[in-house]
């Protein structure tokens, strides 16, 4: 059984480990409910060089470690939740519902640049890493927006 064996691998085993260095496990989730406020992931010390060619928005989304906490495939609702981050599936239906007076690029946009002004209910704050806009130019988060609202994105 593949869900088995994924749940007790070790970080050894695992072939796959989007936050190298970082304590993912329920000690991060621990910090973030004591309102810890270290950057969780990312390096404050990585920065993107304003001369590099743009990286693609679905480089980003698995280099960035998104696709460790969110879900592309399902769906954002009660009956499906996320255990990290809020699933993505349906992101171009529910993003401008979510602030009063935001539309759906103005609220994904300052969910990546500053993850806390709205945290999603039933999610912790500083989970996610507060610095992707050092982390990333501003074409390529305008890049990464456009691509997690279109419907029809390449998974």
């Amino acid at each position: 059984n593949w869900q088995e064996s994924a749940v007790e691998q070790t970080d050894e085993e695992d072939p796959w480990q989007p936050f190298d260095g970082v304590d993912t496990g329920w000690a991060g989730v621990r910090a973030a409910e004591a309102g810890i406020t270290e950057t969780v992931g990312i390096s404050d010390t990585q920065t993107v060089s304003e001369t590099a060619e743009p990286r693609a928005p679905e480089v980003l989304f698995v280099n960035m470690g998104c696709s460790g906490c969110h879900n592309l495939n399902e769906p954002q609702d009660e009956n499906t939740p996320h255990l990290v981050g809020p699933n993505l599936g349906n992101l171009a239906e529910v993003a401008g519902t979510k602030v009063p007076g935001e539309d759906a690029e103005t609220y994904v946009h300052t969910s990546i640049v500053a993850p806390n002004d709205f945290v999603n209910p039933g999610y912790l704050p500083n989970l996610m890493p507060q610095n992707f806009a050092e982390q990333m130019t501003p074409e390529e988060i305008n890049a990464l927006v456009t691509w997690l609202l279109d419907p029809n994105r390449a998974q």
